[in-house]
């Protein structure tokens, strides 16, 4: 009779070993760098739509061509949020997948670290933004303030990763998450 063998052993499990920081800078800059590439993206859209709308400049940018294109810019940070947010509830982001790192949580829990997380500080300032837009200046000075305390609390973060790099960030205790090393390569 054979016994079933975990898929990582114990004593190779990494479990108890904090990621480096090389690894969590290396997540956080992909992270990062995507959403630069979102904005880009939706940037190139567009520029491409007024020229194509004005015919290539001859005339003036009409109202209705204008607000599509400033929807576009709008747009891709919430499309970023929301991208990161469902790559989060399968263990990791993008960027933490490429640095080998998973994240041990449930799916709720894992939604919480990524709000509370020092990139989700632009999520929440461009949801106030939008609050703003829509509802007015007392809705988002709410989210304002939700926007400036997740980033002075990814501050915080940094500051205590630069002194003690294998203590757990503040999203991470705040969430009950663990970041973990993946000795798998891909969740």
């Amino acid at each position: 009779m054979t016994t079933s063998q975990p898929a990582v052993p114990i004593a190779d499990s990494h479990l108890d070993e904090a990621p480096s920081r090389r690894a969590r800078l290396l997540a956080a800059a992909i992270d990062g760098t995507a959403l630069v590439a979102f904005e880009g993206v939706a940037f190139l859209v567009a520029v491409a739509w007024l020229l194509v709308r004005t015919e290539w400049g001859a005339i003036d940018v009409r109202d209705g061509d204008a607000v599509v294109a400033a929807s576009l810019l709008a747009a891709a940070p919430a499309a970023w949020a929301a991208w990161i947010a469902l790559e989060a509830t399968r263990g990791a982001t993008p960027g933490e997948r490429r640095a080998r790192l998973h994240v041990t949580s449930t799916p709720r829990r894992a939604l919480l670290r990524q709000a509370t997380r020092p990139l989700a500080g632009l999520a929440w300032g461009w949801l106030a933004l939008f609050v703003l837009v829509v509802l007015g200046p007392w809705p988002a000075l709410v989210l304002l303030v939700v926007a400036g305390l997740v980033l002075l609390a990814g501050l915080a973060s940094m500051v205590l990763w630069l002194a003690r790099p294998e203590a757990p960030a503040l999203h991470d205790r705040l969430a009950g998450t663990r970041l973990v090393i993946d000795l798998e390569g891909g969740s």
